[in-house]
């Protein structure tokens, strides 16, 4: 997968508070002031990558199932980039969104 996700690609990615008033779990990266959307290519690294990530104490997770193309449109719309983790949450791959 690396260098290119085809927009019909589903990814998973970490939603907060899900339900009414559920979003997508970003993340900034302080030293270089960047901010990005973690994404994974498999569910059970969504599962554990999660837990690398950080979260606000007492806030409610879960992992979903996304398109890539979705997901860029959100990043693109708040100029987030997004990254593409391992289990371990070590980078992969970063994609800036197109548009």
């Amino acid at each position: 997968m690396p260098g290119k996700i085809d927009a019909d690609t589903w990814v998973y990615i970490i939603i907060t508070n899900p339900g009414s008033s559920e979003q997508v779990l970003g993340q900034h990266d302080a030293e270089a002031d960047i901010s990005y959307i973690p994404i994974f290519k498999e569910k059970d690294d969504a599962t554990q990558g999660m837990i690398q990530l950080e979260v606000e104490k007492g806030t409610r997770c879960e992992v979903q199932a996304i398109l890539y193309s979705d997901i860029e449109q959100a990043a693109s719309e708040n100029s987030f980039l997004i990254y593409l983790l391992d289990a371990s949450g070590n980078v992969l791959d970063t994609f800036a969104p197109a548009g």
